[in-house]
C-alpha cells in the first residue's frame, strides 16, 4: 500500500517537473492588442472612435479596485492563490456539474482566459487545451498578478463591438471607468460570461440578477461589507440608450485624409493603435451650424440622378495634432 502511495506521489512529482521545464522553455506568441484610436474636440470633448475593435486601454491603477474584486469574484475567486492552473476550481467545477447534471461552472481560471483570448482558438481539442496550459504558466512566471488581470479587463469583450473595461464603461455607463461605483462595477463584471444575453441595453432583468449574485459573492469571499452590498443593490443604474454616434463624420473624413497626406503608413494604424487625435473642431458650435441648416434648409426634390437636392454638411475644414 505504502509502495503505491509512494509511486503515485513520485508520479506527480515527475509529471510536474516535466511541466516545469517545458513551460520555461515555451515562448509566448507574438500578438497585437487592437486598441481605438479617439478624435477629441477643441474643448478635450469627444468626437469619435475609430476601431476595429472598440478598446480603450487603461492601466490598472484605473480600474477601481471594486471592479477588480467584482470580476476576480465571479470569474476565478482564488486568483491570487493559483499559480495559473487551480485543481481545486476544477475540482469544485466538476462536482457542481455531475451534481446539477449539466455544465452551470467553468474551471478556468483568468489566466487561463487570458491565454486563450490572446494566442488560441476557441475549438475544444485535447491539443488546444494543452497549449492552454503551458502558455497559461508561461504568462504566470513572466508577469504579476496585477500585471494579468490588467491585460485581462483590457482584453474581455462586453458586447455591442467593444472591448475591455474603459470602452464598456464609456458605452453602458457614458463615463471613464475610474469614475463608476460599486453597484455599476457589479453589473460590469456580470456580462463577460454570456455579453450578449447580459447586455443592459438589450436585457437589463438578466444583469441585474447576476449583479446581485456578485455583490453577494463580494460578500462571501470578504471584498465588501453587508451594508456595502445592501447600499449598491438600491443604488440606481442608468444604462446609456445611444451606443452608436457621431458628430462630425465630414470632418473626422477630413481628418483621415490629412493624416494620410502626411503620413501614409501612419493612417494604416490609426483604427489599432489607440491615438489620442486634438482637433479645432468645436462641438457646441458644430452643433448650432447642424441645426440652423436644418432649420432653414428648403425641402428638396429629386433630380434627373434621383439625388435629393438640395444638400448640406460640414465643410470638413480645421487643424488637429494626434498623440501615441
Amino acid at each position: 500500500m505504502r509502495f503505491v502511495a509512494n509511486t503515485i506521489v513520485y508520479s506527480l512529482l515527475i509529471t510536474v517537473l516535466i511541466f516545469a521545464v517545458l513551460t520555461f522553455f515555451v515562448k509566448l506568441p507574438e500578438t497585437e492588442i487592437l486598441s481605438a484610436s479617439e478624435v477629441f474636440d477643441v474643448n478635450g470633448k469627444l468626437v469619435d472612435k475609430l476601431y476595429i475593435e472598440n478598446r480603450i486601454r487603461v492601466s490598472i491603477a484605473k480600474i477601481p479596485e471594486d471592479l477588480q474584486n467584482a470580476i476576480i469574484a465571479i470569474e476565478d475567486n482564488r486568483f491570487y492563490k493559483h499559480f495559473g492552473i487551480d485543481p481545486i476550481g476544477i475540482l469544485r467545477a466538476l462536482y457542481i456539474n455531475i451534481k446539477e447534471g449539466r455544465i452551470v461552472e467553468g474551471g478556468s481560471t483568468i489566466t487561463q482566459q487570458l491565454a486563450k483570448n490572446l494566442y488560441l482558438s476557441h475549438k475544444r481539442t485535447l491539443s488546444r487545451k494543452t497549449k492552454e496550459i503551458f502558455l497559461t504558466l508561461k504568462l504566470e512566471l513572466l508577469y504579476t498578478k496585477k500585471e494579468i488581470l490588467e491585460m485581462y479587463l483590457n482584453q474581455i469583450y462586453f458586447g455591442h463591438g467593444t472591448y475591455g473595461v474603459q470602452s464598456a464603461s464609456q458605452l453602458y455607463f457614458g463615463k471613464n471607468v475610474s469614475d463608476i461605483n460599486l453597484a455599476e462595477c457589479a453589473l460590469l463584471a456580470g456580462i463577460p460570461r454570456r455579453p450578449e444575453f447580459y447586455s443592459p441595453i438589450k436585457n437589463f432583468e438578466a444583469v441585474r440578477e447576476r449583479q446581485l449574485l456578485i455583490l453577494n459573492k463580494m460578500v462571501e469571499y470578504g471584498y465588501i461589507s453587508r451594508e456595502e452590498a445592501k447600499k449598491a443593490k438600491q443604488t440606481e443604474i442608468i444604462i446609456k440608450k445611444n451606443i452608436t454616434h457621431t458628430k462630425a463624420p465630414y470632418f473626422v473624413q477630413y481628418v483621415l485624409n490629412t493624416i494620410s497626406r502626411y503620413d501614409e503608413e501612419l493612417v494604416k494604424k490609426i483604427y489599432t493603435g489607440g491615438y489620442k487625435i486634438y482637433t479645432t473642431l468645436d462641438s457646441f458650435l458644430q452643433k448650432a451650424a447642424e441645426e440652423a441648416l436644418k432649420k432653414n434648409l428648403i425641402r428638396g426634390i429629386r433630380d434627373s440622378a434621383g439625388v435629393i437636392q438640395p444638400q448640406g454638411g460640414d465643410s470638413g475644414r480645421g487643424s488637429f495634432k494626434w498623440l501615441h
